[in-house]
């Protein structure tokens, strides 16, 4: 059979219950730009379908046999949104495992070989890292496709290989990212093709076409973790009736409130600042083919290991929701710990502004004057507040920072310094140091005889401060905010916030989230004052819109 011979294609409808076995196609959604013939019983149509739709049809179909095939953009009438509402409710159904038996990619995959060192698979390892960029990557149904799939397979051009086989591929991608790179770099033109081994490909199962697809493809994925949603899954309901859905089932479920500080929610104008939108990855490609930090990583951690503890004890027992000309507010409980009274210029490309420097030493001088010959220009010393602020006191997976991490940022600003490479590190004062170019450092590695230690603290400072500030406050604390903090922004803790939050008044008794927020005061992040709030400060109640 010619790859380019007519489709033959039949649809018809059957009892779930009562169907004979079929598998389900996944692809990328986009623009139906190809044209395929559909026989509906007695009368027969043409359909647009996307390209790559009708080219997986083309590949998987059979010479002497018919395949049967469930197709969403095919078998659910997408202008119908009950329909849709009650197909989301039955991924997660028992008969899921049979829907979801096969996941389709269409791309060209090469053979992957286990020797990452050995320059005769930079090709295959280069093709690996096209189809890791495929846009199918980028559905968030993929995620629950796959999870409910029971024999899932990957199909890549005439190619196939089992799901689990392609995961494995990819953990290994993953462990053996730094041999790669260098395997790269010895090769003609391979900085183009340069691979940050801490950015795993899964990260890219991101995004959705349709913005309730966000929320609804995680609720069916959580329904085993949480409660039902006590709302049905319904898409004539706006996003943020969705997402105020959400956030009000994990308050009361949970307590916690983290979601209005994570950046999570579906792209749309009219959302209330206390649901984030999803603004993207941290890392992209760019135009040369290089994975790079494109912004920071959220100071949360992982939701059921979040890093810090800022509310103690307390919890968000339950949020109430109100909705006027502004748009919905809710109302949660906490207390105004601190303000911003000053606010640094933002981190650009991997640059730590020489005025954080100035600004930490300068604070250190005033508040610590026993110690302040140590920071004179006379000597090297980088003052503790200012290290702990720009890793947020917190290493990569979440935990306390080695000590060590004041060591590799001196080098680090010895290797940035004015005075160049050569100067000894007691030689180099505060004088002559410049912004630091943590990107130049870490990349260049050898060339700059940066120690691996140094690239280890130097990848946790730019996933910290990426396009964030560094305040001071009128307490005189050091803190990481967002770009879009202000001065006289409050900085607060919100019971069921795992970390200070920074809020904008924003009319008589109306808040605006601006985002979350590092102190560099432990007995903050930790909880301490917040399980004794009550021995100086309010308990107050605040309406975000």
């Amino acid at each position: 059979m010619n790859f380019l011979d007519p489709l033959n294609i039949s649809i018809y409808a059957t009892p779930l219950g009562n169907s004979p076995q079929y598998s389900a196609l996944s692809y990328t959604w986009g623009d139906k730009t190809h044209v395929i013939p559909i026989a509906d019983y007695n009368r027969k149509f043409l359909h647009h379908v996307t390209e790559n739709l009708e080219s997986a049809l083309r590949h998987l179909r059979r010479q002497k046999e018919a395949i049967i095939l469930w197709i969403d953009a095919l078998c659910i009438n997408q202008d119908d949104d009950r329909e849709k509402s009650q197909q989301v409710i039955r991924k997660d159904s028992p008969d899921s495992d049979k829907a979801m038996d096969i996941v389709h990619q269409i791309t060209d995959l090469g053979t992957l070989d286990n020797t990452a060192t050995d320059s005769s698979n930079i090709g295959q390892w280069k093709a690996f890292v096209s189809l890791m960029r495929r846009p199918w990557f980028s559905r968030r149904w993929t995620i629950q496709e796959v999870v409910f799939a029971r024999n899932a397979f990957v199909h890549c051009g005439r190619k196939e290989v089992r799901w689990r086989d392609f995961a494995d591929a990819v953990t290994l991608f993953g462990e053996k990212a730094e041999k790669i790179r260098t395997l790269f770099e010895s090769t003609k033109n391979g900085s183009q093709y340069l691979i940050n081994s801490q950015n795993s490909p899964a990260r890219s199962f991101i995004t959705a076409a349709e913005p309730r697809d966000t929320i609804y493809a995680l609720i069916a994925l959580a329904n085993d973790v949480v409660p039902p949603m006590k709302e049905k899954i319904d898409y004539r309901k706006s996003v943020a009736t969705v997402c105020k859905s959400l956030i009000s089932q994990v308050a009361d479920t949970h307590g916690t409130l983290d979601l209005i500080c994570r950046s999570w929610a579906p792209m749309e104008h009219q959302l209330p600042s206390w649901i984030p939108p999803y603004t993207g990855p941290s890392f992209s490609w760019d135009p040369k083919c290089v994975f790079r930090r494109i912004k920071a990583v959220s100071l949360i951690g992982p939701p059921d290991k979040p890093f810090y503890n800022a509310s103690g004890r307390h919890r968000q027992a339950g949020v109430k929701f109100d909705e006027n000309g502004l748009g919905f507010i809710v109302e949660v409980q906490g207390f105004e710990f601190d303000r911003v009274r000053l606010v640094e210029e933002p981190a650009r490309d991997g640059y730590v502004p020489k005025s954080w420097l100035d600004i930490a030493l300068g604070l250190a001088n005033e508040n610590e004057p026993r110690l302040a010959e140590a920071y004179t220009p006379t000597r090297n010393a980088i003052p503790d507040m200012f290290w702990r602020t720009i890793v947020s006191d917190r290493n990569s997976k979440g935990n306390s920072p080695p000590d060590w991490y004041l060591r590799a940022c001196k080098e680090s600003y010895r290797l940035s310094s004015t005075k160049g490479l050569d100067a000894a590190v007691n030689s180099v004062s505060p004088e002559d140091y410049d912004a630091l170019n943590t990107v130049k450092i870490s990349e260049k590695g050898d060339n700059l005889r940066s120690p691996t230690m140094v690239t280890s603290f130097l990848n946790r400072v730019q996933a910290v401060i990426w396009n964030r500030r560094m305040a001071v406050t009128e307490q005189d604390a050091l803190a990481m905010v967002p770009c879009e903090a202000q001065d006289g922004d409050r900085i607060c803790i919100i019971f069921g916030c795992s970390i200070p939050v920074i809020l904008r008044e924003h009319g008589e008794d109306v808040w605006k989230v601006i985002g979350e927020c590092y102190l560099n005061v432990s007995e903050i992040m930790g909880g301490e004052i917040a399980d004794n709030v009550d021995k100086g400060y309010k308990v107050d109640s605040f309406n975000l819109i």
